[in-house]
C-alpha cells in the first residue's frame, strides 16, 4: 500500500507539472493527458488513507516481492515520455488571417498564397518566378496575395542599420504603380532589375525608367512617390509581420499556415 500511496503521490505531481507547461506555455491541453491527470488525481484520493504507510526503508524491498509494481511503474514512465507528443498532435496548426487590401493581389481562387517579400532579396526572386509559373498553370485555383516586408531600414525599424538601400522606395513603386493597374508587371519589373548589381544612382535610374517601360502615367506616379502615399500601407505590414512571426524573406503562407522548407 506504501508503495502504491508513493508513486500515486508522484504521478499527481508530474500531472500537475504537466498541467502546468501545457496550460501556460502551450495553451492546449490534450483530451488524453486530462484523462490522465483525471485518473492520477483519483488515484491520489484513493490513496490518501495509506500515505502513513509509506516507509523508505521498505519500500525497494516491496517494490520487488510484488511483480506488479515495477512493470506498472516502468509502463507509467515511458507513457509519460509520449505525453509531449500527444500534446503536441492535438495542438491544431497555427493558421493567420491577413489584412487584405486591393493592392498586391491577383486571382480569386480558393487557396490562397500569402507572400512576404523584399524586391532586393535574391531568395524572392526565385520564389517570385515560381509563384509566376504556379498562377500561370493555376490561376482559377489560387489567390495571391503580395506583403511588403523590405529589409531596409529606411521603413523598416526591425533593419537596425542599411541593407537593402532600394527596398523601401521599390515597395512604394510597385504600390503606385498598382494604382494604374499595373502593380504586377512593376513587380516583375522590380525584381528583374535590382537583380542587376549597379552603383545607387545607376539603379535609381534603371528603376524610375520603369515609368515609361510600362507606360505609367509619370506625373500621377511621381506625385504619389512624393507623397509617400504608401508608406502607412507598408508600415502596416510590416506591424502585421510581427505577429505572424516573420523572420526574413522570402516568407509564405498557404491557407493561412506557413510553408517551411
Amino acid at each position: 500500500k506504501g508503495v502504491v500511496a508513493l508513486f500515486s503521490i508522484l504521478a499527481s505531481l508530474f500531472s500537475v507539472y504537466l498541467f502546468w507547461v501545457s496550460w501556460t506555455k502551450i495553451g492546449v491541453i490534450c483530451p488524453t493527458c486530462l484523462a490522465l491527470y483525471i485518473v492520477n488525481g483519483a488515484l491520489l484520493i484513493l490513496s490518501i488513507p495509506h500515505v502513513k504507510a509509506i516507509k523508505v526503508s521498505g519500500l525497494i524491498k516491496e517494490s520487488f516481492t510484488r511483480p506488479i509494481v515495477i512493470p506498472l511503474s516502468l509502463i507509467g514512465f515511458l507513457f509519460s515520455l509520449s505525453i509531449p507528443r500527444l500534446i503536441e498532435a492535438t495542438i491544431p496548426k497555427k493558421q493567420f488571417e491577413f489584412s487584405v487590401t486591393s493592392e498586391g493581389v491577383k486571382g480569386e481562387g480558393k487557396i490562397t498564397i500569402v507572400e512576404y517579400a523584399d524586391f532586393e532579396c535574391p531568395a524572392c526572386r526565385v520564389y517570385a518566378a515560381t509563384l509566376n509559373s504556379v498562377y500561370e498553370d493555376f490561376k482559377d485555383k489560387i489567390k495571391i496575395i503580395h506583403k511588403q516586408f523590405p529589409l531596409d531600414n529606411g521603413c523598416n525599424p526591425q533593419i537596425p542599420q542599411p541593407f537593402h538601400a532600394h527596398a523601401c522606395y521599390a515597395s512604394q513603386m510597385a504600390l503606385c504603380a498598382g494604382e494604374q493597374g499595373k502593380y504586377w508587371e512593376m513587380y516583375d519589373f522590380l525584381f528583374e532589375t535590382l537583380a542587376e548589381k549597379k552603383t545607387f544612382s545607376d539603379t535609381r535610374s534603371s528603376l524610375k525608367a520603369g515609368v515609361s517601360a510600362l507606360a505609367l502615367d509619370e506625373s500621377s506616379f511621381s506625385q504619389c512617390l512624393e507623397e509617400g502615399r504608401y508608406l502607412p500601407k507598408i508600415e502596416a505590414d510590416i506591424k502585421e509581420s510581427l505577429n505572424v512571426g516573420i523572420e526574413g524573406t522570402p516568407t509564405v503562407f498557404v491557407n493561412g499556415k506557413q510553408v517551411k522548407d
